[in-house]
């Protein structure tokens, strides 16, 4: 019989909800905002203006005084694999396997995958599920991929899809870029590392 509190959260598309905007639900299960309020929260985020951007939404519940606090489910577009390796003449394996533990991604979060790696400009890469073989599905894009993008879609692609689709285009400049994936837009990324925000200050503790 305790009562509930429903509360809108947003952050930007690479936030973690540490610091989200909040939209109290005052009654009942639905709420209307309006465009002055969206970018006031937009603004909030420090998400630029004039610019296109993404952000993402969560609805949380409480018991009174916010008391054991319940999330919404991230609904992903693909299901999140175990392990994720890029595959390519773009980096050192050029299509053979075993991969190396250097071309493996990191987990970033429950729905995006990430690495830091050195890419050779103008060649391709696709993404496996494993080091051995190639894998079934493998990650892919639908999109034309003769002029290399900093962004695009991906799609499992596998014997339950007729495979098709095509490698991904690495940069046009031989470099070290950072490449994410992100299972609930299905886009991938493809950022030159130097181009990667850095913290103003680092501590060592312990």
């Amino acid at each position: 019989d305790t009562p509930l509190t429903y509360t809108l959260q947003m952050d930007n598309s690479d936030g973690e909800f540490v610091s989200p905007q909040e939209i109290a639900i005052a009654s009942g299960n639905n709420i209307s905002l309006t465009h002055a309020d969206l970018n006031a929260k937009a603004f909030a985020l420090k998400l630029a203006p004039e610019v296109a951007s993404k952000i993402k939404v969560r609805l949380q519940a409480t018991l009174t005084y916010r008391a054991v606090p319940i999330f919404s489910t991230l609904i992903l577009k693909y299901p999140m694999p175990a392990e994720l390796y890029l595959q390519g003449d773009a980096v050192p394996s050029n299509w053979g396997t075993p991969v190396t533990d250097i071309q493996k991604m990191t987990q970033i979060d429950d729905h995006r995958f990430g690495i830091i790696i050195a890419l050779t400009g103008g060649k391709n890469f696709a993404v496996i599920t494993a080091a051995s073989t190639w894998s079934d599905p493998a990650y892919v894009t639908l999109d034309a991929n003769t002029i290399p993008q900093s962004t695009g879609n991906f799609e499992p692609r596998g014997s339950a899809t007729n495979w098709g689709g095509a490698p991904i285009k690495s940069p046009a400049v031989s470099g070290v870029y950072q490449v994410i994936l992100d299972f609930t837009t299905g886009t991938y990324s493809i950022t030159p590392a130097e181009l990667m925000t850095s913290p103003a200050e680092l501590y060592i503790i312990g």
